[in-house]
């Protein structure tokens, strides 16, 4: 009874949903002679579509406007000293793609994107395009999502950044407002919404600055509708960087490559190959071997870097809890001092990892960084940052919890936290809940090494695991559906596009057995719902 219930309860508020007026038909069902259905209806919303709409016009403009370009010379100066650098330091210098990265986004158009693969050394060629527009009298802006990225950003790239959410609230009050002299970089643009970028754009557009897009949309996606990167990427033009530059060997480059070119089975099966895949019996084994062969690396190589990364929330405390039990268990942490923090009651001692869980501007610190504790006393932490030359190495940080309580152990992180890190070595649990995009981000953070641990209880053998993490969790915008255009930007054939939004197959029986009273789902005709199509 209460199946049908819950049923009846669907099919009504489903009912509701397909009615409302608000509602966008993108693409109409589509049907073979046989009657069997060949492509899926696909609906959004008349706000979201508008929104999308918006954010193109301004992107088509600004790809038309010629009004930004940069004196050769300043290109080729800021090249040539980045590049002496990167070669005293003992690199090979830059690559020609970062030469190429770098002439595109100092073009003259008024937006640019540059698509690359994690460790493809985005950084790198942004700080030399900084110094560029620097040189030809522009100013320089970064911003990102999250704070500890717009951190990475300015530390590696010297471009002073923010979070969007921080220029959105100076804009507000009226403040730090774009010009033509402005030149906005946003950083891990494929993790930005379609409604967030669409204001960035739009802003850029009104106030004549320019626009430079930096990301890869095969890696996290954006917790809000759209895949607004991607899409404008396609309409405006872009350069890739392929070429990895993070990972010391060379197998683990071409690894890193599968990874971000969809192919999570090679990736996986590379390192399997070279026995760092570990399966364990269960998952709890599976978190236990990772406890011992994190604290054994702590022990050998205390100034290494490393993270510990899971995608459940559950598995991170149980991860940190372990990890920190062995420390205690050692005599590394005495004389701690318990805490009420905003994740509950914590236990701190000198030597503890520590992650800030929230940005804030007095102290200087952003959601997602580690440190380590140099200082416990009744109602503060003295905590030393983290830094390029290793863990706890950088400017110490006085927190007071009456004013801070944002902190929780640092031993393991969430995935999404570790977008944009790079450690000598990563230890990652895999689990049922993960994509390919997260399978990218966590098997590419490294220098030097990571290792995949599994239970098999949750994943019988690698052909197993392979085809969890493969599973693609990649958002669309309804700009996608104009489908000769999208089909021309991709160079596939539009009759064979098959997009991965689709009506849940509930919806598509309870129309088969006519549970909508009326109601015609992907015929065009649905009550209340108005076609709208989509402009290039």
């Amino acid at each position: 009874e209460a199946g049908t219930a819950g049923a009846e309860l669907f099919q009504a508020a489903l009912a509701k949903v397909m009615a409302s007026p608000a509602l966008a038909v993108l693409q109409a069902e589509q049907v073979d002679a046989a009657g069997r259905v060949i492509a899926q209806s696909r609906y959004s919303t008349r706000e979201l579509v508008a929104v999308e709409r918006a954010m193109a016009e301004s992107a088509d403009r600004m790809a038309e406007g010629r009004s930004f370009g940069v004196s050769g010379r300043h290109v080729a100066a800021a090249l040539a000293r980045h590049d002496a650098a990167i070669r005293r330091a003992g690199g090979q210098g830059l690559s020609e793609e970062q030469r190429q990265a770098v002439a595109h986004i100092t073009g003259r158009e008024r937006i640019a994107a540059v698509v690359g693969l994690a460790g493809a050394g985005k950084s790198t060629m942004l700080a030399a395009a900084r110094e560029a527009w620097a040189a030809q009298g522009y100013r320089v802006h970064g911003a990102a999502l999250a704070g500890k990225a717009a951190e990475g950003l300015e530390e590696s790239a010297g471009i002073a950044s923010r979070t969007l959410a921080s220029w959105e609230r100076g804009w507000a009050r009226g403040f730090d407002q774009l010009g033509p002299k402005d030149v906005l970089v946003i950083d891990e643009a494929g993790m930005v919404g379609s409604r967030q970028l669409s204001r960035f754009i739009q802003a850029a557009d009104a106030a004549g600055a320019k626009i430079v897009l930096v990301g890869d949309p095969e890696q996290l996606q954006p917790i809000g509708p759209g895949a607004a990167f991607r899409a404008v990427a396609e309409r405006a033009g872009f350069v890739e960087l392929e070429e990895i530059r993070r990972q010391r060997d060379g197998w683990q480059r071409a690894a890193s490559v599968d990874f971000g070119r969809h192919r999570t089975a090679e990736g996986l099966a590379a390192y399997a190959e070279r026995g760092a895949i570990r399966f364990e019996d269960t998952g709890e084994a599976a978190r236990a071997a990772i406890v011992r062969d994190v604290t054994a690396d702590m022990a050998a190589r205390p100034e290494g870097t490393r993270l510990v990364l899971a995608h459940r929330n559950a598995d991170v405390r149980g991860l940190n809890e372990a990890i920190r039990a062995v420390r205690q268990d050692r005599g590394e942490l005495a004389g701690e001092f318990v805490y009420q923090t905003s994740e509950g009651a914590r236990a701190f001692a000198a030597g503890d990892r520590v992650l800030f869980r929230e940005n804030n501007r007095v102290l200087g610190v952003k959601n997602g960084m580690l440190g380590t504790v140099e200082q416990v006393r009744d109602g503060h932490l003295t905590i030393r940052l983290d830094s390029a030359a290793g863990p706890g190495q950088g400017r110490a940080v006085a927190v007071s919890m009456a004013d801070y309580a944002a902190v929780d152990h640092g031993y393991a992180t969430t995935i999404h936290k570790a977008q944009g890190a790079t450690v000598d070595r990563a230890y990652v649990l895999a689990s049922g809940t993960m994509d390919r995009h997260l399978t990218y981000v966590a098997m590419t953070r490294h220098r030097d090494g990571v290792l995949l641990y599994a239970g098999r209880d949750e994943f019988s053998d690698l052909a197993a695991l392979s085809g969890r993490l493969s599973r693609s969790q990649a958002k669309e915008t309804t700009l996608d559906y104009d489908q000769a255009a999208y089909a021309e930007r991709r160079g596939i054939d539009a009759r064979g596009m098959r997009s991965e939004i689709v009506v849940p197959e509930a919806a598509r029986v309870a129309r088969q057995r006519g549970m909508f009273d009326g109601l015609k789902l992907g015929g065009g005709a649905v009550r209340g719902a108005v076609p709208v199509p989509v402009p290039v």
